[in-house]
């Protein structure tokens, strides 16, 4: 009798095994049908990754060149003609948080558009000149737009 009961705990142990394996089982080619799935999108939309990487570096750059305007005509000018040295204190702040995103994102589109040196050093200098964003600024649109053509 307790040579029946084991055999039969055994065999409900192995049932419960094998129903685990095969919801396991299941969910692995689920799961990696659903991956499949994903990776063949992301393939097809591999232009939306060189988008964003431009796209970002555009709006970064035009932000950036706005919060270097506001610093130099609007803050500098408070501090030295009204006396508000706060001005400056909180542009200068927002626009040096700004020109480390700008360039941040500009060695990701970079790296993502497999760009020369040469390209990063020309959008970086353009960077540090006041008005140099809103320059490079249709070169860059322009990149943007050959990158959706192809």
């Amino acid at each position: 009798m307790i040579f029946n009961e084991t055999n039969e705990s055994e065999c409900l142990l192995e049932c419960e095994e094998r129903r685990f394996l095969n919801s396991v089982c299941n969910a692995c080619k689920l799961n990696m049908s659903q991956t499949l799935e994903h990776l063949t999108e992301a393939v097809q939309s591999e232009w939306h990754v060189f988008d964003k990487g431009i796209k970002w570096l555009r709006y970064s750059g035009v932000l950036e060149g706005i919060s270097s305007l506001l610093l130099f005509f609007v803050a500098m000018p408070l501090k030295y003609v009204a006396d508000k040295p706060e001005a400056v204190r909180i542009t200068g702040t927002i626009h040096g948080i700004l020109f480390v995103i700008y360039v941040v994102t500009l060695m990701q589109a970079a790296l993502v558009l497999k760009r020369p040196l040469s390209w990063s050093v020309k959008i970086f200098i353009a960077a540090i000149i006041p008005m140099g964003p809103f320059i490079i600024e249709p070169s860059l649109k322009r990149e943007q737009k050959e990158l959706l053509k192809a």
